[in-house]
């Protein structure tokens, strides 16, 4: 899932993903993919969207 999106370029929503996913094979449910990511640190969180990457820090 998240060697996928690191190659997508873009962020996805769970159901994008899916069917992504899907096409190559892989099956699981927006449901599940939406847990795995908001529990997994590697992930930001964009308004209804997910992708690989940390918060930018801002420097002082």
């Amino acid at each position: 899932m998240a060697r996928y999106l690191a190659r997508c370029g873009q962020p996805l929503t769970p159901g994008e993903l899916r069917d992504a996913l899907g096409r190559r094979g892989h099956i699981n449910s927006a449901a599940q993919l939406k847990r795995d990511m908001q529990s997994d640190g590697a992930f930001v969180r964009a308004p209804a969207t997910c992708g690989p990457g940390r918060p930018v820090r801002q420097q002082t």
